[in-house]
């Protein structure tokens, strides 16, 4: 299902198969709390400055490309692209779309977000990450947890977190267990605050396209960065585990 939101096409959809790794991203999502947590105390104990930007950039880089760490599902990527597709076929001729080779999507960016009790996500948009498209899913969904508000993006961000009385600034998507979110990365958004006793997860991607209509980079670039990146996660992991069987 699309709504229209702010003249922005938003997508709605259940994921067919989210039993089969809603209990698996959950666990994802404690794991990589518990890995910020250990990044965090590693940084804090550089001696210098430079060593400390240095790491914290490595590590929010990780932490943003989820799909390349073992503990996640990546079984759950089938039923995103399942819903993109969705997405771009009820858009239909309101948005240019040619098909592989001309563009192809690919996942650039996934994370989770775990988020306490009191606590919630402030207004933002995915434009410095060049995103394509921007995605919310919900493994696990209470009463009182937070629901997702979709932003006029043309305001300015005052306007958009405390919309004037008369004017419909923001609007409301309820989230529920299962349901995933999908809109164009440019689009401002936020959360409710969580009012629950639990914590509110929600795991999210960023979609970009390659293909003859964009950019097709040399097949060895990217071979190359690919293994550089696998290889600084091993080294990360290993660092990782070393320090989990000390404790």
């Amino acid at each position: 299902m699309i709504k229209r939101i702010f003249g922005e096409y938003v997508g709605i959809y259940t994921l067919p198969n989210a039993k089969s790794y809603n209990e698996d991203l959950i666990k994802y999502a404690y794991f990589a709390d518990s890995l910020t947590t250990q990044f965090k105390e590693h940084i804090e104990s550089c001696k210098t400055r430079e060593e400390k930007i240095s790491r914290l950039a490595l590590s929010e880089q990780i932490m943003r490309r989820a799909h390349f760490l073992p503990e996640f599902p990546t079984v759950w990527f089938d039923d995103v692209m399942w819903a993109l597709n969705e997405y771009v076929k009820e858009l239909g001729d309101q948005m240019y779309q040619r098909s592989f080779p001309f563009s192809a999507p690919y996942i650039s960016s996934s994370w989770s977000n775990l988020i306490p009790p009191g606590k919630n996500i402030k207004s933002h948009d995915h434009s410095r990450f060049n995103a394509r498209f921007s995605v919310a899913y919900y493994p696990k969904f209470l009463n009182n947890q937070g629901d997702l508000y979709i932003e006029d993006t043309k305001l300015a961000t005052n306007e958009k977190m405390y919309p004037h009385k008369d004017f419909p600034l923001r609007e409301k998507i309820e989230c529920e267990e299962s349901r995933l979110v999908i809109f164009p990365g440019y689009v401002w958004h936020h959360t409710e605050h969580n009012k629950s006793n639990e914590d509110r997860i929600n795991i999210s991607c960023d979609i970009k396209y390659l293909g003859i209509d964009m950019d097709v980079p040399p097949v060895h670039l990217v071979e190359e960065l690919t293994s550089a990146l696998q290889q600084t996660i091993k080294q990360t992991f290993k660092f990782h585990y070393e320090r989990k069987m000390d404790n």
